[in-house]
């Protein structure tokens, strides 16, 4: 029997990549090899908010759960 939650990643739409540890699940709007090329820390982190990803599926269950954590972004120097 197939986990729900691989299941459930593959369902996401609009990420070309993703990454799992921890129990968290980041997905990332650029490749992998695109990341690593460039080398850039800010590159990756516009990389991986994933606004424009979705999921997307059929389903006869009452309610689905999503937990989902925002991004904030917090410049050195400056009050959040």
């Amino acid at each position: 029997m197939p986990s729900v939650l691989s299941t459930a990643l593959e369902s996401v739409l609009g990420a070309l990549d993703r990454c799992s540890r921890d129990g968290a699940t980041t997905f990332y709007l650029s490749p992998k090899i695109g990341r690593e090329t460039l080398g850039d820390a800010s590159f990756e982190l516009s990389s991986s908010i994933p606004s424009g990803v979705r999921i997307a599926m059929t389903t006869d269950a009452p309610f689905i759960e999503v937990e989902a954590h925002l991004t904030r972004l917090v410049i050195s120097g400056n009050s959040p």
